[in-house]
């Protein structure tokens, strides 16, 4: 989107005024959900999914959400615990709620405006976003009443109301009364959960709390909030998109111990049963999903292939360490590939 461009342009300069009215020009008439054509359902059904075995595959990146069951939920991964990522407080492998607890909290984050916001919209929405940490919510307010009418606005003279210090008022769109919203309740639950961690209680919630709990910290561009949201879903359930989505974390921060033994994990829940050596239905039969190969293959594109053979060295994870005979199957298929970063 050009207007969206634009806005993150002006933004980089610190033009918050202008990056508003761009996004205040933006049109969105696509309602697409951009984690489909990556192999994944939307947030909303992805608790707990793979791929049905018996799917006529053209390519793990073309599925539809109904070509999706659920995992086996009884070999969740048990955490990573403390001393690991970006929380290392946080103890992950402490305490398994019932699934069911905090399912109300979890229905409402999912059913928040920011939550239910379109792949492009979401493109719109992180600028936004980034405005909003960049001079806060009350600052947020002052623009908007300065850049757009409101309902005081009304009974202001004509050959006032284009009388602006820096640019003519007009009339906010709805997609930008859209973002305001979500903003505002993303805010309010994000906010709520933080006075739930300066409580110092016990951590409550299930997989699916914690799964739209990551997605609202992500969405506000909270990066040690994601990956307690994540972590915590991860470890008290099954969730490719939780796992997916830490991975890339990881990798956005420089994080290589913490990234190879988050793809370690990604292999044990998708391709073997370490009990049995049998291969996981979402595997396919004999071979790699598309996606876990092509976010490997990024992962050696990234850091070399020997320094993520280095990171399985002694201070890798104990927790991780039956899951890397498997990610060295992956690393061998990648480097048959011949991927960038594999030294010959």
């Amino acid at each position: 989107q050009f207007w969206v461009t634009l806005a993150k342009a002006y933004l980089r300069s610190g033009r918050f005024e202008e990056s508003l009215a761009a996004l205040n020009s933006s049109v969105f008439g696509l309602e697409d959900d951009g984690e489909i054509d990556y192999g994944l359902p939307d947030l909303a059904r992805a608790e707990q999914t793979a791929p049905k075995a018996n799917v006529a595959r053209s390519g793990a990146f073309a599925l539809r959400p109904d070509e999706y069951e659920l995992l086996n939920s009884t070999r969740p991964f048990g955490g990573f615990g403390v001393g690991f990522g970006l929380n290392p407080g946080l103890d992950d492998s402490a305490g398994q709620p019932s699934s069911g607890s905090g399912k109300t909290l979890a229905a409402s984050l999912q059913s928040c405006a920011g939550a239910r916001l379109s792949a492009a919209e979401r493109g719109a929405y992180a600028v936004f976003v980034a405005i909003w940490r960049e001079i806060g919510w009350e600052e947020l307010l002052v623009l908007q009443s300065r850049i757009f009418l409101m309902l005081d606005d009304a009974d202001v003279e004509e050959e006032e109301v284009g009388v602006s210090p820096r640019l003519p008022k007009r009339v906010c769109t709805p997609f930008l009364s859209q973002l305001f919203e979500a903003l505002h309740a993303d805010i309010s639950f994000f906010r709520e959960w933080c006075n739930e961690d300066s409580a110092n209680g016990p951590i409550k919630g299930g997989s699916a709390l914690w799964m739209q709990r990551g997605a609202l910290a992500e969405r506000l561009q909270q990066d040690t909030k994601m990956e307690f949201g994540f972590r915590l879903c991860q470890s008290r359930g099954t969730c490719l998109r939780a796992s997916r989505k830490l991975l890339k974390l990881y990798m956005s921060c420089s994080r290589l111990k913490e990234a190879v033994a988050q793809i370690s994990v990604l292999c044990w829940i998708t391709y073997v049963d370490e009990e049995t050596c049998e291969t996981h239905p979402a595997s396919y039969g004999h071979c790699w999903p598309d996606w876990l190969f092509d976010v490997c293959a990024r992962l050696v594109c990234r850091f070399g292939l020997a320094a993520v053979y280095a990171a399985l060295g002694d201070d890798f994870p104990a927790c991780c360490r039956t899951f890397v005979p498997a990610l060295q199957l992956l690393l061998a298929a990648v480097e048959i590939a011949a991927t960038d970063g594999c030294e010959s």
